[in-house]
């Protein structure tokens, strides 16, 4: 007969390579958004409008509202990191939508 301890000492285990996982996830493409962001400020210093544009656009796309969703969804696992990677999340969409408007004028 197991041990109910045993399990739910291998139970938690378990849980906690699912978060960990879950919150290294959200760090990378946190990370990844970062280094979108410092090109995306390169491209607007020089000028570079059109590439600047495809470039937010891709990483609002691919990057920021995939972040969004997957803290809002899976990554509650991760609990509270989930919440500060949304926050995240938004802040991007803040500085795309700034940099958007800067580009107009």
């Amino acid at each position: 007969m197991p041990s109910w301890w045993n399990v739910a000492q291998s139970a938690f285990s378990v849980f906690e390579d699912v978060r960990g996982t879950c919150g290294f996830y959200m760090f990378i493409i946190e990370e990844a958004i970062q280094t979108v962001n410092m090109g995306a400020y390169l491209l607007y210093k020089a000028g570079l409008y059109d590439e600047l544009e495809e470039l937010l656009n891709w990483e609002e796309n691919e990057l920021v509202n995939p972040l969004k969703e997957f803290a809002n969804g899976v990554g509650v696992i991760a609990y509270p990191l989930n919440l500060s990677f949304d926050a995240f999340a938004e802040a991007s969409k803040k500085l795309i939508n700034a940099y958007k408007k800067a580009m107009q004028g």
